[in-house]
């Protein structure tokens, strides 16, 4: 029986029925695939193979949705980390790693071009070092000496952008000489380091019962007054120039921390001293004309003047453990020229009336090994 409608001719010449199942079976997006084996063998086409193609409208519906999902998802992320303190310990620790926000490269030496310096006591110890470090900075420098000899030295092996003078310190009309040099010679003057001074054991410095006149005398003159001279010189040169400049001179630990043990000498340590209030004072006084000071405090260091302490081995046994930075024991000239090149540099433009002690942890130490 026929189920209504018209049938369709066949090749093979039979007739067809199409039932009402088969009419809705057509209306589906799919229909019946071929057998794989015949597509295998070629036997039938793949251009002929049906494909499902969903309706356009869905496949956009569905791209939405799971669009929303996506940013509904970030945005809950973001805002958890965003009131958190995870967030904020990424945000501080992350840049460190990254080469974008943190530089890898080491810090640069601190530059001294352009500058012209003074150094009173430049020509041994740690004003030769300064010298040396200063010269490296690219800076030109006056260095004054009190030994002939040294002096010669000096000069053959600084050579360029230096000029060394043989002078004594304690003469008043030393510093005014340097600072004329350096103008003459380099065409400016912007700043003074003043190493020179000494023990005046040799004159009569020692504990104040033994101290003679001399002795005081001339451990002020050398420690102290030396100091003004050349201080005096560098500030009237920079009121006249009206354009500032840095001063820096030098202290010792011995006014701060006395060893009685074995450094007594007490005419040195009350000029050592008196350069902290000198530079204190001096540093208030001048601050309004950009006219900087600063006092540098040194550990023992292997210098000349030091030759005595450092063929004692008592000395050098107790110095091992009241300095015992660096390995322990005494310091060298070179561990004083970092600060002594940011005192003399631009970085210091923010910086007076400062003592910086640089002393291996002498002044924080007891000096006596530990058990």
């Amino acid at each position: 029986m026929q189920s209504g409608g018209s049938g369709s001719h066949q090749p093979g010449g039979s007739q067809s029925r199409v039932t009402s199942q088969d009419r809705n079976r057509s209306s589906l997006p799919w229909r019946k695939v071929p057998n794989p084996c015949k597509i295998l063998v070629g036997t039938t086409s793949t251009s002929s193979l049906p494909v499902w193609k969903p309706p356009l409208a869905l496949f956009y519906r569905c791209l939405l949705v799971l669009s929303l999902l996506s940013v509904c998802s970030v945005y809950s992320v973001v805002r958890s980390l965003l009131v958190s303190d995870s967030c904020l310990l990424i945000l501080l620790t992350v840049p460190r790693f990254l080469p974008c926000f943190h530089s890898m490269t080491p810090p640069q030496p601190q530059s001294l071009a352009g500058k012209v310096l003074v150094v009173i006591g430049g020509t041994t110890g740690i004003g030769s070092s300064a010298v040396r470090a200063f010269l490296a900075a690219g800076a030109k420098v006056v260095a004054v000496g009190l030994d002939p000899e040294s002096c010669k030295a000096a000069q053959e092996t600084f050579k360029q952008n230096c000029v060394c003078l043989c002078a004594d310190a304690r003469d008043p009309q030393t510093a005014p000489q340097a600072v004329s040099r350096a103008v003459s010679e380099f065409g400016s003057f912007n700043g003074l380091y003043h190493v020179a001074g000494g023990s005046g054991r040799r004159w009569g410095d020692g504990p104040l019962h033994e101290i003679t006149d001399e002795g005081w005398r001339a451990t002020i003159d050398l420690n102290l007054t030396s100091v003004m001279y050349s201080n005096r010189t560098a500030v009237r040169r920079f009121l006249a120039q009206g354009s500032g400049g840095t001063i820096l001179n030098t202290g010792s630990v011995l006014a701060s921390s006395p060893s009685p043990r074995h450094f007594s000498t007490h005419a040195y340590s009350a000029a050592k001293a008196a350069l902290e209030g000198w530079t204190r004072s001096c540093a208030a006084y001048y601050a309004p004309s950009n006219i900087r000071f600063n006092l540098i405090v040194p550990g023992l260091i292997a210098t000349p003047m030091s030759s005595r302490a450092q063929q004692d081995a008592a000395v050098t046994g107790f110095v091992k453990h009241k300095q015992p930075l660096a390995g322990g024991g005494i310091g060298q000239p070179e561990h004083l020229d970092s600060a002594a090149l940011y005192f003399m540099g631009d970085g210091s433009g923010f910086t007076t009336g400062q003592v910086l002690e640089v002393d291996g942890g002498w002044s924080v130490s007891e000096g006596i090994p530990r058990a």
